[in-house]
Formats: C-alpha cells, sequence, structure tokens
C-alpha cells in the first residue's frame, strides 16, 4: 500500500525540520494542514515562514505564498528557495540555495520539472 499525499507531505515537512534543526534553528511545525506556513523557524533573532513540498513524477509546485523560505524536497535531497536581498541564505549556509530575483511574495506559478529554473529569476546563493 502506497503512503497517502498527505503522509508524504509530513514527511517532507519533518526531513525539512530535522534539516533545520542541523542548522542551528529552531524549528516549529503547523499542526493545521491548511495554515499560511509549514513551520516557524528562529534562528539568529529572525523569525520565518518555510513553505514545503515535495515531488510528485519528478515534479513540484513552485510557491510561496508569503512565506521566507521555500523547501523542495526531491528524492532525498533538499533545495531552498529564498528571496533575494533579504540575507537568509547566509542562515543556510552550506545547503543548496537559490536566491529568488522577485519584487513580490512568490506566488503559485505551476508544476514545474525538478531542476527548471528560470535564468532571470533564480540564481545560485554564493557560499558565504
Amino acid at each position: 500500500m502506497s503512503p497517502s499525499f498527505g503522509d508524504l507531505g509530513a514527511a517532507y515537512e519533518l526531513a525539512v525540520a530535522a534539516d533545520l534543526i542541523k542548522r542551528g534553528f529552531d524549528v516549529f511545525r503547523n499542526l493545521s494542514p491548511n495554515g499560511p506556513a509549514d513551520l516557524l523557524v528562529i534562528k539568529s533573532k529572525k523569525i520565518l515562514r518555510v513553505q514545503v513540498k515535495g515531488t510528485y513524477a519528478g515534479r513540484y509546485v513552485f510557491a510561496q505564498s508569503g512565506c521566507d523560505i521555500f523547501a523542495a524536497h526531491s528524492g532525498g535531497s533538499l533545495t531552498y528557495y529564498v528571496k533575494e536581498g533579504n540575507g537568509i541564505e547566509l542562515l543556510l549556509r552550506g545547503a543548496m540555495v537559490y536566491l529568488v530575483r522577485e519584487k513580490k511574495p512568490l506566488q503559485l506559478v505551476d508544476w514545474c520539472p525538478i531542476g527548471l529554473v528560470e535564468p532571470t529569476s533564480v540564481i545560485p546563493a554564493r557560499a558565504a
């Protein structure tokens, strides 16, 4: 019997939470499946909202809906997307991080193939 989408989503959230704890964040999980963020994290006196998405047939929904960090879980690896200019990438030192050049919070784009990144909107973060 395959796990449900809800079970998979919970597993992805726990994987991201574990990774962020290893990176020195305090992590709080939303108890509601329909909340504005999946996780709240605190580091260096910054409170950040995290949206977690996993893959489905090699694709994920690139959505952030006002969150500070978008975490994509694919095949056991994690990639973080953060808005350029707010310094969040420095808190994720050592992780795979991409900066998103947007003036507004990221919105639901559509199903995007893993690895498909528009070069005009997403750039790799520089290692600090």
